[in-house]
């Protein structure tokens, strides 16, 4: 169960607050018409999944190239998968384990995204403060506009 509620709060935290929608469901672009942007869409892993044994959450990332507001099966660039952990080994609950966190910041036009876009940080609260200190940040990944 903890894990579930880690998991959702890794979510939460990747959607980009020009988009709102829910898990499992499309997330929405800007106004059909206007210039691509960056969309993104999440669905469930269900248990048994090759790769997610005991479920978890599908990320998907691309740019809206058609401005209709919605990242089509087309426009996806990129696809991560957020697995669930395995419960405890007597069928409870396993101990807590620590947070994962996601940061967005705007990436402005440069080397690594020509017409600006997303960084995303991402690593483990080692200190359980909440935040995603620069000295946690395990990985940086880019969502750049097209």
């Amino acid at each position: 169960m903890i894990m579930k509620t880690i998991i959702k709060s890794v979510v939460l935290l990747l959607l980009i607050p020009s988009l709102a929608a829910c898990i499992g469901e499309k997330k929405q672009g800007p106004p059909v018409g206007t210039d691509p942007s960056v969309a993104t869409r999440t669905q469930t892993i269900f248990t048994g999944d090759n790769e997610c044994l005991y479920g978890g959450v599908l990320i998907e990332t691309g740019i809206d190239e058609n401005s209709n507001g919605v990242l089509d099966a087309s426009e996806v660039d990129t696809t991560k998968k957020v697995c669930n952990g395995a419960p405890g080994a007597d069928g409870t609950n396993g101990e807590n384990g620590l947070q994962a966190l996601i940061n967005t910041i705007p990436e402005p036009a440069g080397v690594n995204c020509p017409n600006g876009g997303l960084r995303l940080d991402t690593g483990l609260d080692s200190n359980s403060n909440g935040t995603l200190d620069t000295e946690e940040v395990v990985a940086s990944d880019y969502a750049c506009n097209g």
